[in-house]
């Protein structure tokens, strides 16, 4: 079982460095960049044809973890580069939006609004 495990590990972070191959042609091919020198080992190049790049004068051409605090609790939390992925490539947010709460403060106000949505309305 924990070689299967393995298996499908590595054939991920090959998947992932063909991915991160592509994206970098898309992004030298639509002249956002000169040559791949320009994104960092750590971060993850952005798939051009997947976001939403808005009409930013100088669009992101990668994403990478950005350290924030919460507008709720203060706390110190890490927005991670695959996260920023997520919600710009695959929920199409806006290029604008950036994190402001924690995890945390996040489920705490989804608990609250579950909490609100079940209780049952009273009829005059």
């Amino acid at each position: 079982m924990k070689e299967t495990s393995q298996k499908r590990s590595k054939q991920r972070m090959r998947h992932l460095k063909g991915d991160r191959e592509r994206r970098i042609r898309l992004l030298i091919g639509k002249g956002l960049i000169e040559s791949a020198d320009e994104i960092p080992e750590d971060a993850i190049p952005i798939d051009s044809d997947c976001s939403t790049l808005g009409n930013t004068w100088s669009p992101a051409i990668f994403y990478q973890d950005i350290k924030f605090r919460c507008s709720d609790c203060r706390g110190s939390e890490v927005w991670t580069a695959e996260s920023q992925q997520y919600h710009f490539e695959m929920m199409r947010s806006s290029p604008y939006k950036r994190a402001k709460r924690c995890y945390a403060c996040r489920q705490k106000i989804l608990a609250q609004k579950l909490q609100a949505k079940a209780r049952p309305e009273k009829q005059e």
